[in-house]
């Protein structure tokens, strides 16, 4: 599913599986480095993971966590 997606030129996909709590970034022509901004962001959420520049994935230890951390990326991607 995520391929198909990523199909579409300049789109951004991040989506959270919370019965795991592991969130995957990945995008189709994006300036964000996926890879980086999880280094950047996943200690602060006591998070587990990486990537490179077009696709990233981490884990957490506790929901509240992922969410803090989903809200850090939307915030870093969107400038919001």
């Amino acid at each position: 599913m995520t391929k198909q997606l990523l199909q579409t030129p300049d789109t951004t996909l991040l989506f959270a599986f919370s019965s795991d709590q592991k969130v995957l970034l990945a995008h189709s022509g994006s300036e964000v480095k996926c890879g980086e901004l999880y280094k950047e962001l996943l200690p602060l959420y006591d998070g587990k993971g990486g990537g490179g520049p077009k696709q990233a994935q981490a884990s957490f230890s506790s929901s509240e966590n992922m969410n803090a951390f989903i809200n850090a990326v939307k915030e870093k991607i969107t400038g919001a």
